[in-house]
């Protein structure tokens, strides 16, 4: 298991590039349900809530999406209903890796949604159609699941004046944790990159959130 102690509440984000096991992950996308919120029908998800203590990860009740249209202008303002991941078992590495990177007490929930993104040889895929974004919570982690047949799917990170200050297109294993209150974050549409071999492609992830704020970090910690 990939081991991460707290990060200090002055770094904005961190890219793991240690691999994760992500093996076991794959079956929480055999199945995974489309996106009815999304027309273009390019998006697939389902999530799950839980809690954290002593590295013991406690699923919690389910409950829908919802968020202000002025976080997020697409599809803000509706109660979206998705279908709940049945077992957090196989993400227990990510989320105790995320929980405690960010030292999320037992009285914060933790959101974790397995997300897909498809593209055809006849349309594109738009990863985050929000464009630049915060989602209102404290933390985020990005966990790269997979990346078959595509082009594009840089993920980039804009601080408060602008600046682009990370960019980079996240390999399966790959994880980027974000304070979010700091940082806006994007990654670019994806295309076919073999459009002969085969008629789709996607991209997977991991993205596990929660709305704690910092405490108790080790002031070592720097950013990779």
């Amino acid at each position: 298991m990939t081991l991460l102690n707290s990060i200090n509440p002055s770094i904005s984000y961190y890219h793991l590039r240690s691999n994760i096991n992500i093996s076991s992950l794959q079956t929480l996308f055999s199945n995974i349900p489309k996106d009815p919120y999304i027309q273009e029908g390019y998006r697939y998800k389902s999530l799950a809530r839980c809690r954290v203590k002593e590295n013991i990860i406690e699923k919690q009740p389910h409950r829908p999406l919802y968020q202000n249209k002025t976080i997020n202008p697409i599809n803000g303002g509706l109660v979206r209903v998705y279908p709940e991941i049945d077992n957090l078992d196989d993400a227990k590495e990510a989320i105790l890796l995320f929980s405690n990177a960010f030292k999320i007490d037992y009285s914060y929930e933790i959101l974790v949604q397995a997300q897909r993104t498809k593209c055809t040889d006849k349309a594109g895929g738009i990863t985050t159609p929000e464009g630049f974004h915060r989602d209102d919570i404290a933390f985020l982690g990005i966990l790269c699941i997979n990346q078959y047949n595509i082009l594009g799917s840089e993920t980039q990170l804009k601080d408060n004046q602008g600046n682009i200050v990370f960019r980079k297109v996240l390999n399966p294993g790959e994880m980027l944790l974000i304070n979010d209150s700091k940082l806006l974050h994007y990654t670019s549409p994806i295309t076919l990159k073999n459009p002969e071999s085969n008629q789709f492609g996607f991209r997977d992830v991991l993205i596990i959130s929660s709305a704690k704020e910092f405490v108790n970090q080790d002031p070592n910690f720097a950013k990779n």
